[in-house]
């Protein structure tokens, strides 16, 4: 993971303190890169009690929040709309693929069950008309 001065660096927004800020930011990619492919390799292989105290509600909002509202109050940034639209559609694709076996209710399943295709069409339409946009710019 990151050292706390590599930590305090970019809270701080000091990274051109850094002799190259540009291997700076190589380097906390490569790490973040390996830290999500090793939390991929414990959700892959830890049974549900682990994966229960590990990965929390509490504890996945913030970064998800963080990834997808990143309206950081240090500092005023440009956000990608784009990259924004697509992590909440994967978001929700995958939700979808797993909801409707979770559910326990039946007025709830029933719902589900009758708005399921619908919602899969809207967000497959409006995902293929802004990759289409993208491709176009």
């Amino acid at each position: 993971m990151l050292s706390i001065k590599v930590i305090r660096r970019v809270k701080e927004h000091k990274w051109n303190k850094h002799s190259n800020p540009s291997i700076f930011f190589s380097r906390i990619e490569k790490k973040v890169d390996n830290a999500i492919k090793e939390m991929v390799v414990l959700a892959d292989n830890l049974d549900e009690k682990r994966l229960k105290k590990i990965f929390t509600d509490e504890k996945l909002e913030s970064f998800v929040k963080a990834i997808m509202f990143p309206n950081n109050s240090n500092q005023k940034r440009d956000i990608d709309p784009e990259r924004i639209f697509f992590l909440g559609s994967m978001f929700l694709k995958l939700s979808l693929n797993i909801t409707g076996a979770t559910i326990g209710n039946k007025w709830a399943k029933k719902m589900y069950q009758e708005h399921e295709l619908p919602l899969r069409e809207i967000l497959e339409s409006i995902c293929y008309e802004r990759k289409r946009k993208i491709k176009k710019t």
